[in-house]
């Protein structure tokens, strides 16, 4: 027997894997373990790929995913920028381990409940409905399992964009930012329809009462992008808390940065962490516009963040101590910080980025107060931003309102008590 007509995407997918055109003998398809499945309305013709272990859909538009399960070998299923109207048959996909689902139209996730084997799922910039997303952050917090979800802002941006034209955005492998138009291909002649924006960019666009999706196409035009959604996700690795020790233990951090963050590893077990590859750095380091001092880039090739957290910023966390002489070393207790690079005011961006400071964290609470981390010694900074202009105003040096509280970023990690997450119950460390 033999394939020679069909869905023209599986078609084209089928030829590029055997490497000639149809007609496919159904021998030569039982071979195939890997194929990446572009432009798809239906996947029946890749059933016969017993063999097949890892399948990518890029760019398509399906009915349903029964085509899964008659591959009883698949361990690896990528879909981005899809619609698939049904994923009910996914939950009988009894070898599936790693599931990535990038901006599709999937607003539910109740398949998961029944996948025996499933490890590890990155699930960016897809409409999920508010029970699914609360789900998927108590899976995120299993021992057992990998969740690699975006932050709620995103979320409701992405939410909001679906439900008045069909649309995802989020962030994808820690820095890019993307709308995605899932399915065929309507504004651009690329794979699938994405923008480079930032969801603070589709949030402004959304208040426009004759807002459309052509319409924000048309006006970006030089925002259009072909991103290959699977490399981008993988510039950032997830991991329980063995792997940020292996990570931790195979950096070129110093001894002294290495023990503390394993000590802080030590007393937050629970947590989920990631770590940024070159990419992602060099994209920082692009809208940062300077670059990033060697110890932070090593940090964020070490251990970047955790889960749950509110991107691009951490979840907030609460110090145990802000010591160096601060006037604000008293209301440690009262106050909560977000962590996370940030850009400079206007007014003080020349005086900080002189100083070669770089913003890393800000209070939640009153008093206001400013963490930085400086590229000459590594070190720790608090400082007020009223104190800051004060200095600035009476042309003071601003060192003398710049309190050393850390000797690095890693040993300030090692004094935080609690993880506040937006959607959880505060996280305490253990043995406080």
């Amino acid at each position: 027997m033999t394939i020679d007509s069909g869905d023209t995407g599986c078609l084209r997918a089928l030829a590029q894997a055997l490497g000639h055109p149809p007609p496919f003998t159904i021998e030569e398809l039982e071979r195939i373990e890997t194929l990446v499945v572009q432009g798809a309305q239906d996947l029946s013709l890749i059933e016969p790929c017993k063999g097949l272990t890892s399948l990518r859909v890029v760019g398509s538009e399906l009915e349903g995913c029964y085509s899964f399960t008659e591959l009883p070998n698949l361990r690896r299923l990528e879909l981005h920028a899809t619609v698939i109207h049904s994923l009910k048959a996914m939950s009988m996909c009894d070898n599936l381990e790693r599931l990535e689902l990038l901006f599709t139209s999937a607003e539910t996730a109740d398949f998961l409940y029944g996948l025996p084997s499933w490890k590890h799922a990155v699930l960016q910039g897809n409409p999920w409905i508010e029970r699914t997303r609360g789900f998927l952050i108590e899976e995120s917090m299993r021992p057992e399992t990998i969740v690699d979800l975006c932050c709620s802002r995103e979320w409701e941006t992405s939410r909001t964009l679906w439900e008045r034209v069909g649309a995802t955005c989020g962030m994808l492998g820690g820095r890019y930012s993307l709308v995605v138009r899932p399915g065929l291909p309507r504004f651009t002649s690329n794979a699938f329809d994405a923008l480079a924006l930032q969801s603070e960019t589709v949030d402004s666009a959304l208040r426009a009462e004759d807002f459309t999706l052509e319409g924000l196409f048309q006006r970006r035009a030089d925002r259009v992008v072909a991103p290959d959604l699977g490399a981008i996700a993988a510039w950032r690795t997830v991991g329980h808390a063995d792997d940020a020790r292996r990570w931790i233990a195979g950096s070129t951090l110093d001894g002294d940065d290495k023990a503390a963050l394993l000590r802080f590893v030590e007393r937050f077990p629970q947590l989920v962490y990631y770590r940024l590859a070159e990419p992602a750095i060099e994209r920082m380091e692009k809208n940062n516009e300077a670059p990033l001092p060697a110890s932070y880039r090593e940090l964020q090739k070490t251990l970047a963040s955790w889960f749950p957290h509110l991107l691009p910023y951490q979840a907030p966390v609460r110090l145990g101590a802000l010591p160096g002489g601060t006037p604000r070393g008293d209301r440690v207790d009262s106050i909560s910080y977000m962590l996370g690079l940030r850009g400079y005011s206007s007014e003080q961006e020349a005086v900080l980025k002189a100083g070669g400071f770089f913003i890393i964290g800000l209070s939640v609470e009153q008093p206001q107060s400013t963490l930085a981390l400086r590229a000459k010694d590594g070190g720790i900074y608090e400082y007020s931003e009223e104190d800051l202009i004060d200095a600035m105003l009476d042309e003071r040096p601003i060192e003398g309102v710049m309190y050393r509280t850390f000797p690095s970023y890693a040993a300030m990690l090692d004094r935080v008590v609690a993880v506040l997450p937006q959607e959880l119950e505060p996280i305490q460390a253990v043995g406080s």
